[in-house]
């Protein structure tokens, strides 16, 4: 299984959309989640997809592809996750 950073959602994108958005491709996510904000619920931009290894380069084929979500229609950026170490600066694991 491999992860994907999914960026540029709007802000009113939920789970689903995003989900049959990969569907619409072909593509069978395993786990989908738009990343809120803790405070007040809202959508920050940017999720995580879960797909199967077979379908990780497809996926990777949507990045810069439109995705409309709630009438908003954005570029799509799509990249294999990193994990919370190698996202971080050399300082902030310190």
């Amino acid at each position: 299984m491999k992860n994907l950073f999914c960026g540029n959602l709007s802000f009113k994108c939920e789970d689903i959309d995003l989900q049959e958005h990969f569907e619409a491709a072909g593509i069978k996510p395993l786990k989908v989640s738009v990343i809120r904000d803790r405070d007040t619920g809202k959508a920050r931009g940017f999720g995580f997809v879960e797909v199967q290894d077979g379908d990780f380069d497809r996926a990777l084929e949507l990045d810069g592809k439109t995705m409309v979500c709630s009438g908003a229609s954005r570029a799509l950026n799509v990249n294999e996750a990193q994990s919370k170490d190698q996202g971080r600066s050399r300082s902030a694991r310190r």
